[in-house]
């Protein structure tokens, strides 16, 4: 398969799967997508050895991470499929070739100026092809294509801790039909590994502190609040005298207030009722 057509393929396929993600759960177990995969035989065996193999709903959340696997490579960025290593050095040999003949054709009319930044133009070409990303010889090597299977391998660990190579071989080669198992393992190094490893790791972490959070949250608020402890209700007349001054006190009015106390004062001599503390 050809540079375009597995970008004509994977263009097929990301709309696919936007479709597949725009279903319901329950839409998305009848789906040709879902079924389409489903059918594979590596991939029942997968979810029949795993812990998607518990019901259709961990399935359905695999294949979903399948979908927005393809979303992601396919609305990176596009890019150029890296040189191979003999075209770096030929470009770094025509360079110097071009350099050595530079020198060899010296023209007293060229200012030295200019002849010396000429050949510092040459020379940062040749140092910068020296430090370009190659690839092997052969077939391009398809960037989308590691974008996938780390993207997948990253949800698929989060979700069973394991990185089923056969599984995301056969669901990548919907798109990328050369690739197998060795595909995988040469994208997926230990070090890609071991850095998915401590991004789970850290993610469970968080989540742990957060429901952690939730939790002692949710516990305070079911403790009921402590009852307001309630004034002790006057007992004595003296008392109840002692409160309906205190209110007279309080009459906004200054002229009303002072003639409320008065009239407090003299129904408790009247009454002949001494106050139980001393009055203010």
């Amino acid at each position: 398969m050809t540079i375009l057509e597995t970008n004509e393929r994977l263009a097929e396929t990301y709309s696919e799967a936007c479709y597949f993600l725009r279903l319901d759960q329950a839409a998305r177990v009848d789906s040709d997508w879902f079924k389409g995969f489903v059918a594979y035989p590596s991939v029942r065996s997968f979810f029949k050895q795993s812990v998607f193999g518990k019901g259709a709903v961990l399935q359905v959340a695999a294949v979903t991470q399948i979908a927005h696997a393809y979303v992601a490579c396919f609305e990176r960025e596009p890019s150029e499929p890296l040189p191979t290593a003999a075209a770096v050095r030929g470009l770094m040999r025509k360079a110097g070739a071009f350099e050595s003949e530079l020198a060899a054709e010296s023209s007293s009319w060229v200012p030295s100026e200019l002849e010396k930044s000429f050949r510092g133009s040459l020379k940062s070409l040749r140092d910068a092809a020296s430090t370009v990303e190659r690839r092997s010889a052969g077939r391009p090597a398809f960037s989308e294509r590691r974008i996938f299977v780390l993207h997948l391998a990253r949800a698929l660990y989060g979700m069973c801790d394991d990185f089923p190579g056969r599984f995301i071989a056969t669901v990548a080669a919907r798109v990328w039909e050369d690739t197998d198992d060795r595909t995988v393992r040469k994208i997926l190094t230990d070090d890609e590994r071991d850095a998915i490893k401590r991004h789970a790791a850290e993610n469970r972490r968080l989540v742990a502190e957060s429901e952690n959070t939730t939790q002692l949250l949710l516990n305070r608020a079911s403790i009921p609040p402590k009852a307001a402890l309630q004034a002790r209700e006057p007992q004595t007349t003296s008392e109840i005298f002692e409160m309906m001054l205190a209110l007279a006190k309080r009459i906004p009015d200054e002229t009303t207030s002072i003639s409320a106390v008065n009239l407090m004062h003299m129904l408790r001599d009247e009454a002949g009722i001494e106050p139980d503390f001393p009055a203010e």
